[in-house]
């Protein structure tokens, strides 16, 4: 497995504004800040039930078309996507695991968006050893939101860990997008590290795609749906598994070219 340098070299003294950094640039709604106070936030360490009860009632009134279903799984997909990308971008945008057990999740209007990191030291480490340790203590946090969350909307553990497993091979699939820009090789070794980590081995898998600047890129070829297409304004997403392989193919190919 690759050990080589994080793709963003954090100042050794500031990790976690450098975390910070890389997490925004992982994505534009990971707008993190630095605190131990996380009164009135999502956690894996506090009772979540009222906030997780208006995620869920939002949905329910925002789509009643769409179904129980859909309002559990679209619940469960706002918890847990910023620490699957937090977590990403900490160990290969920064070389240092996130500290997601102490992570608080912001909370309004049916999305989950924005974060507070405790002001924790954090230690870089080889990639392997921080998949590893990162990988476990994401499961644990995984596993903890879910139990939290079946008390008021059932989702299944199969679909709920391969949503988990999606949403952490989008992330490294976006890694691609920097510069510069690891090989497809190192992702997809990252990728089944990460899995392993996680026990969560079969669940998700990314394939290559060829782009129109000759470029392969790596796409989520995932076998969990999460649901969208139930919503009156929905459809199946391009990554659906809902879809024939050569439309899928197709859709995520002309999505990808839009990046490129």
């Amino acid at each position: 497995m690759p050990t080589q340098s994080p793709i963003y070299q954090s100042d050794a003294t500031a990790p976690l504004d450098a975390l910070l950094q890389a997490a925004a640039l992982a994505h534009p709604a990971l707008a993190g800040e630095i605190s131990a106070d996380n009164a009135g936030l999502i956690g894996a360490q506090t009772d979540n039930h009222d906030i997780l009860t208006q995620l869920h009632e939002y949905w329910r009134a925002a789509c009643p078309e769409a179904g129980r279903p859909y309002w559990a799984v679209r619940s469960w997909t706002m918890l847990i996507w910023q620490p699957t990308f937090i977590a990403v971008a900490a160990v290969h945008g920064v070389g240092v695991a996130a500290p997601l057990s102490t992570l608080g999740q912001k909370y309004a209007q049916g999305i989950v968006a924005g974060f507070r990191i405790p002001p924790v030291a954090l230690r870089p480490a080889p990639v392997p050893l921080l998949i590893e340790r990162s990988g476990a203590e994401l499961a644990q946090l995984c596993e903890a939101l879910l139990a939290q969350l079946n008390r008021i909307a059932k989702v299944k553990p199969l679909i709920a860990m391969r949503l988990v497993a999606d949403s952490l091979l989008s992330a490294l699939a976006r890694l691609s997008l920097l510069t510069p820009a690891p090989s497809n090789e190192d992702i997809q070794q990252w990728a089944q590290a990460w899995l392993r980590a996680m026990n969560l081995c079969g669940y998700s898998s990314l394939t290559p795609v060829p782009l129109s600047n000759g470029r392969l890129q790596l796409t989520l070829d995932r076998k969990a749906c999460c649901l969208h297409y139930l919503r009156q304004d929905g459809e199946l997403c391009a990554s659906c598994p809902k879809q024939k392989p050569e439309v899928r193919i197709k859709r995520l190919t002309e999505e990808w070219n839009a990046y490129a």
